[in-house]
């Protein structure tokens, strides 16, 4: 009996701990499908602001089971809530990767027009589920540079000819210039002309019986030619032309000028015959479009024309001033660097390519600037020689407009012209043109279109118009502001507003006469006599008025209200602007 209780009592204790052990050993329970992903070769497409561009990597499992439902989901380093300029177009469905797999995935996005000109980076998260359904995650951080594209048509030199390919400048010869059209816009009625005098020099006389070629229409991405008998000048300080540039765009005629260096000996007065000639061949910029605020990288291709080795060149690029700054601040500083650079030996018939980084002033105006380039060198045992080159460097500024404050009555009445106006300042560093004030909504409006034309910076501006409600409740409309920024884009503002309108007030019941014209009698209600006119008479009659009359009453408020209103709006309204009816 007593075994038979300790057996009992043992098997009890051991089915109280077999939970306990049961739970450890499902715990540690390894199923030996745990999936791990990794990405790898990640690639980026040319990002231009306003256009779709494609996110490719590989995705690798190096785990020990398969991995399912991938879901891919990005956000920003500065913003993880916000993934603007950013969207996803598109991404592909990935159910299932096995171990040891591999998975390609592009994944399609876009980028607004609003982006900025500068690196974003984003981080790339893989959400995935092994066959247990736990989830992990994996993440990839990338960096995106968004640049601009080029809207409006713009001429870059590839290459000159000569014929004969050695011209002898005692003689004259033929220069025939390649350039291209490198934007996407077609350019229309297209003229070249060259002038061979450059900063009071004439280095070049134009034998043609006209230095103007005209070409028509030249469309984007093409590459064309002009050709001109030219002869030297003697003396001339070195081998520079300025070819400029004449197309219609837009129904806005535009020019372009460019200063080229032809790539031809000068020739050297003494004994030793030719100096050799150290020139900017070409040069390129990061970006196409540079904003002022921004660093931009430029490449100079400096090439030795001559069969003669030249050594210690010393390239330097010159301050731009200011045109107001008297302080002497430059538009180009070198970033991380001087603004010159040192190259040891340059072969005959050699080209180097050098790079240097270019903050540009944030206040710099908007416009194209000549940067000088000095080319200091020594050649024939310890000869020196100078050569002056240029480049050209667009920059641009930030358009920012500003709606300061928009005003509505506080309430309307049917049929009444009421005002609503608003308050507008360019608080850029550039003009806005064709710019335009408009009302829109399903209502009568009066004097709705304001047109400017050019809102210059730092100019504010007053618009007001007249809603005419037709019915009671809320009115909703928008005052529209469009304009063309300086990168020829058309700019679009919306401020919507909500105007309460109330119903025209009743014709009061009281103080008419009865039918017949007889006193005591209220019209519509026979036999209602009218309240004696004793010590108290009037004070009663008056209360009955006033009840009988709130509308109106509201009425005149409303009336008093817009008439305040509208006097404010009137001292407001300047008079450089006209408003047309619609």
């Amino acid at each position: 009996m007593k075994k038979l209780i300790s057996l009992l009592m043992v098997m009890v204790f051991l089915l109280s701990l077999s939970p306990l052990a049961w739970a450890e050993e499902m715990e540690t329970v390894d199923t030996g499908l745990n999936p791990l992903l990794i990405i790898e070769n990640v690639e980026i497409e040319k990002v231009v602001a306003g256009t779709d561009f494609y996110i490719s990597f590989v995705v690798r499992n190096i785990g020990t089971g398969p991995a399912f439902n991938l879901n891919f989901n990005f956000e920003l380093e500065d913003d993880k809530n916000n993934l603007a300029p950013f969207s996803v177009v598109e991404a592909p469905e990935i159910k299932q990767v096995e171990s040891k797999a591999v998975q390609s995935v592009a994944i399609k996005m876009h980028v607004g027009e609003e982006a900025a000109n500068r690196n974003y980076k984003l981080k790339v998260n893989v959400d995935y589920k092994n066959a247990l359904q736990e989830s992990s995650t994996i993440y990839s951080k990338v960096t995106i540079p968004v640049t601009y594209g080029i809207t409006k048509p713009q001429f870059v030199v590839k290459a000159v000819q000569f014929e004969p390919k050695e011209p002898d400048l005692t003689k004259p010869f033929t220069a025939t210039i390649f350039f291209e059209n490198i934007s996407e816009s077609d350019a229309g009625n297209v003229s070249v002309a060259l002038d061979g005098k450059v900063d009071d020099t004439k280095n070049f006389s134009v034998l043609d019986l006209s230095n103007t070629k005209h070409l028509f229409d030249i469309k984007g991405k093409q590459t064309r030619m002009v050709s001109f008998k030219l002869e030297a000048e003697e003396p001339r300080t070195g081998n520079e032309i300025k070819v400029t540039f004449k197309y219609d765009y837009q129904g806005t005629q535009t020019t372009q000028e460019e200063i080229l260096n032809l790539p031809l000996p000068k020739e050297d007065l003494g004994a030793s015959g030719k100096i050799p000639w150290v020139i900017i061949k070409k040069y390129t910029l990061s970006d196409e479009q540079v904003l002022a605020g921004n660093t931009v990288v430029l490449k100079l291709f400096v090439e030795n024309t001559n069969n003669k080795d030249v050594y210690n060149a010393k390239v330097s690029i010159v301050d731009i001033q200011l045109e107001d700054n008297k302080k002497g601040d430059t538009v180009f500083s070198p970033v991380d660097s001087s603004n010159t650079f040192y190259i040891e030996k340059i072969p005959g018939k050699t080209t180097v390519a050098k790079e240097i980084a270019l903050y540009v002033d944030p206040n710099a105006q908007a416009k194209t600037y000549n940067v000088p380039i000095e080319i200091k060198y020594e050649y024939d045992n310890g000869q020196q020689n100078t050569v002056n080159e240029r480049v050209n460097i667009p920059v641009t500024q930030e358009c920012k407009f500003e709606v300061l404050s928009v005003e509505v009555p506080p309430m309307a009445v049917i049929g009444q012209p009421t005002p609503v106006a608003a308050e507008f300042v360019n608080i850029g560093k550039v003009a806005l043109t064709n710019f335009m004030v408009n009302m829109e909504g399903d209502f009568q409006k009066e004097n709705a279109v304001y047109y400017i034309g050019n809102l210059e910076t730092g100019m504010s501006d007053f618009y007001q118009a007249m809603v005419i409600p037709q019915k009671e409740g809320n009115l909703e409309g928008k005052i529209v502001f469009t304009y063309i920024d300086n990168n020829n884009k058309e700019v679009r503002v919306e401020k919507p507003f909500t105007l309460k309108v109330e119903g025209r007030p009743e014709p009061p019941p009281g103080g008419e006469m009865g039918p017949g014209g007889k006193p005591g009698v209220i019209e519509g209600k026979p036999g209602m006599p009218i309240p004696p006119m004793g010590p108290d008479g009037p004070k009663t009659s008056l209360l009955v008025r006033l009840k009988n009359n709130w509308k109106s009453l509201i009425l005149l408020i409303i009336v008093i209200i817009q008439g305040i209103f509208i006097w404010r709006l009137r001292r407001k309204v300047k008079e450089n602007g006209e408003f047309f009816d619609v």
